[in-house]
């Protein structure tokens, strides 16, 4: 559970070597055959029934806001991938769908709410691959509105967040809203106004300072505000409300784009001359001029260059007389011209004049929230959606160093489940402690960025910082320390070294788990009983 492979028959062996920490720490009795891969198949099993799990979620997310005495003022959303060699199947969680990770590969879908600024995981929820992301918001943050329950919380996240449907909904729960527009429907012709506005000068901008974490200067950013009417309906019932929207420039947004761009437009021009080899040996021809504008429109199209490019081809036709029939040719034998007809691109050819009306509105972002001018200033928007990064890093830790999710090796849906969510329980505890809170629970807890000091500390200061135990420091240190012992040093207990906040965690894991007789399984009677 606390990093590496996170295959079942590995873990009997870790628990034996963490066998004295773990029993002091959970206050049960541990036996050589409760962590079996059959009673770990009936664990993960039962984290996969929805009732037991949002219990366990709800009172768990509860306890960390609790214990840490957390700020609660914004919560991110977003969604990430896990892929998996997997045999999939119509009614199977394993399908294809968009994917930054391994679009070759069935996937599952991981949907996740986090506190910030830490990145505390609070919901999770895990569908099926081919879905889209926009109908996932209202159901996550139903979940989270379970666990955080008061009102006038900042909802932040990508894009997606700003359906119409996601944004009427929070609204009509009395929360707020921090996203980017996505370009479509109306907001891409007014996108077009909010740009071309402040290219002309009609609206002043204001400049957004923005330094590093070593406190030097940032890339150019400046934007403004402006405002346009919403309504909606939620749930039969019509809710209308003024948005405000900040039109912001990022210099190296922009040169991001421009980059992006020049090999997208570099792209199609390779591919689009590869479509017409010379002839030669296992070179296929295209003799049909359909095939090739069809195939070429494709290239156009998928690298997003239309109307920046163009590409002219001939028709080339080679003829060739033969003789009718076998044998030799004569003079008297009749003969026949057989014509070899093939389609070359001549040239690939580049409209400056519309690429570079192009690069000129790149840089901009519109973002929309609902938060009053008092309460949120465009630098303070800006700033905020900047520490996306937050809920990012949870999901590399989560695919990646430490926990390990992918690859998958569990196959069965069940069991996938179970394992995901297993393993948004075992992220609370290091994002947690990553941001020095475990040690000296507060609210005035300076909270930085992970591998960077937070503002006005130092480097040596933050070093020193990170030496405190984490929970899997704890349980390392401790396995070194049997190690030193059957090596004929001293024993070390690590259990002794754990904080109330890690007690408390791990504690309440230990109560929902039972590890005692046949039966290791979720003890759902606890919440149905109300104990």
């Amino acid at each position: 559970m606390s990093q590496g492979d996170h295959r079942k028959l590995t873990v009997r062996d870790w628990v034996a070597q963490a066998h004295d920490t773990l029993e002091r720490v959970t206050g049960k009795s541990i036996r050589d055959t409760d962590f079996t891969d059959d009673r770990l198949t009936i664990v993960l099993r039962e984290l996969s029934h929805p009732a037991y799990w949002q219990a366990i979620e709800r009172e768990l997310g509860q306890l960390t806001l609790r214990v840490y005495d957390l700020e609660q003022k914004c919560v991110r959303v977003d969604a990430t991938t896990v892929s998996g060699y997997h045999v999939g199947g119509e009614t199977s969680l394993f399908q294809f769908g968009k994917s930054k990770d391994h679009p070759g590969l069935l996937q599952v879908k991981v949907m996740q709410g986090v506190l910030g600024p830490l990145g505390l995981p609070l919901a999770t929820e895990v569908v099926s691959g081919e879905q889209a992301d926009d109908g996932l918001y209202i159901p996550i943050i139903k979940r989270l509105l379970t666990i955080v329950t008061q009102a006038g919380l900042l909802f932040v996240g990508d894009c997606k967040l700003t359906a119409l449907a996601t944004r009427a909904y929070l609204r009509e729960q009395g929360q707020h809203y921090l996203a980017p527009l996505a370009l479509v429907g109306d907001t891409l012709a007014q996108m077009r106004d909010w740009v071309q506005a402040a290219v002309s000068g009609q609206q002043a901008l204001t400049l957004v300072p923005l330094t590093d974490s070593q406190g030097q200067a940032l890339p150019r950013v400046q934007g403004y505000e402006t405002t346009r009417r919403c309504t909606a309906e939620v749930e039969g019932k019509r809710v209308a409300w003024t948005e405000r929207v900040f039109v912001v420039y990022s210099h190296a947004y922009a040169q991001a784009q421009q980059r992006g761009l020049e090999q997208r437009l570099a792209t199609a021009a390779a591919k689009l001359q590869a479509l017409t080899p010379p002839r030669g040996r296992g070179k296929r021809q295209i003799q049909a001029e359909a095939t090739l504008v069809q195939a070429a429109q494709a290239i156009v199209h998928t690298q997003r260059v239309e109307g920046l490019l163009t590409y002219t081809f001939e028709r080339q036709v080679e003829r060739e007389t033969r003789f009718i029939g076998r044998g030799r040719g004569a003079a008297d034998r009749p003969q026949r011209v057989v014509e070899q007809v093939r389609y070359q691109i001549t040239a690939v050819l580049r409209h400056a004049p519309e690429i570079t009306a192009l690069k000129d509105t790149f840089g901009w972002r519109a973002y929309a929230t609902d938060v009053a001018a008092q309460a949120l200033t465009l630098a303070e928007a800006v700033e905020t959606y900047r520490d996306e990064w937050v809920v990012e890093r949870g999901f590399h830790r989560l695919k990646g160093v430490p926990l390990s999710l992918t690859p998958l090796f569990v196959k069965r849906d069940d069991q996938v489940v179970g394992l995901i969510r297993l393993r948004r329980v075992d992220h609370c505890p290091p994002v947690a402690d990553a941001h020095r809170i475990c040690g000296a629970p507060s609210a005035q807890t300076r909270v930085g960025r992970i591998g960077r000091p937070a503002p006005g500390e130092s480097q040596e200061g933050h070093r020193h910082a990170h030496d405190r135990a984490t929970v899997a420091r704890v349980f390392q240190n401790h396995l070194d320390g049997h190690s030193a012992s059957r090596a004929g040093g001293p024993p070390r207990n690590s259990a002794d070294r754990l904080t109330s906040a890690h007690r408390g965690t791990l504690g309440f894991i230990a109560r929902h788990l039972s590890f005692a007789g046949r039966e290791f399984r979720i003890v759902g009677g606890h919440y149905a009983n109300g104990e």
